[in-house]
């Protein structure tokens, strides 16, 4: 009789779980939905990065053990970490165009790459809010009189959103480009340019690494501009870019420069 009884409670527990708690437990394990554009990375698996081919330290740079590291590395794998895929980062590209281009193609799902935000690039690309912002400088030649500018000339790094913001700040100057910032640094000091606009990374960079030439260029804050750097994703990423943008407001983003070259320090 006990026997009967304690199989009979039995049978009658497992039609209430069957009953209370099956159903919605079935409901729970159905995969959940996103938006599309998350949804292909998801089911990838794996979030791929465009970062440009040329080391920009401290943001991307090649370390000794050949791993690429830097703040925007960092950046890259908090994402995916996030997102709970693995990441695959592309470095293809050898200007920063050529890495907006690798968006634009669909080849990767987002740029984090030192991109400056601009009206041009927004024609062919989402960004998200800024991750960084940064003075901008005017660079010239110590004798130079920086109270010339109309009509000037100025070198500014090829397929760089630098060329677009001279003309903005500069519309008479002639604007002549070359293949590297060492190259435009040295157009400047030699004479064959009056000015260069420089981002406060380069800067910073360019004073650590030349100390005598830098002692011939004068640097002067350009005052109420900044380079807003964001990150770049394909044209239809809207729901992507809302959940980056939010990722990176609940990060504590933008960061500083200062505030970068605390955690990587200066060569």
């Amino acid at each position: 009789m006990v026997r009967s009884f304690f199989l009979k409670v039995c049978a009658f527990l497992g039609l209430a779980v069957f009953f209370c708690g099956a159903v919605p437990l079935a409901a729970e394990q159905q995969p959940v939905q996103y938006p599309q554009d998350i949804q292909r990375i998801i089911d990838r698996g794996e979030l791929r990065v465009a970062m440009l081919g040329i080391d920009m330290y401290p943001l991307f740079y090649t370390a000794l053990d050949g791993s690429v590291r830097g703040s925007d590395m960092t950046l890259s794998e908090q994402i995916a970490k996030e997102l709970g895929v693995r990441l695959r980062i592309i470095r293809t590209e050898k200007t920063f165009d050529g890495v907006v281009d690798t968006v634009v193609r669909g080849d990767a799902d987002m740029a984090i790459s030192f991109i400056s935000m601009t009206s041009k690039r927004a024609l062919r690309c989402r960004f998200s809010q800024p991750y960084l912002k940064q003075d901008i400088y005017l660079v010239a030649d110590r004798r130079t009189n920086s109270a010339v500018i109309k009509n000037a000339v100025f070198c500014e790094l090829m397929d760089s959103a630098y060329i677009e913001i001279a003309r903005q700040l500069y519309p008479d100057a002639q604007i002549l480009t070359c293949p590297s910032w060492d190259n435009v640094m040295q157009a400047v000091a030699d004479g064959n340019a009056q000015y260069s606009i420089r981002d406060e990374v380069g800067v910073t960079n360019f004073m650590h690494a030349n100390k005598r030439l830098s002692l011939r260029l004068k640097l002067t804050p350009i005052k109420n501009v900044q380079d807003s750097i964001a990150v770049a994703l394909p044209i239809e990423s809207e729901a992507l870019v809302q959940w980056l943008n939010t990722f990176l407001y609940l990060n504590n983003f933008p960061k500083t420069v200062k505030q970068v070259f605390e955690i990587y320090g200066e060569r």
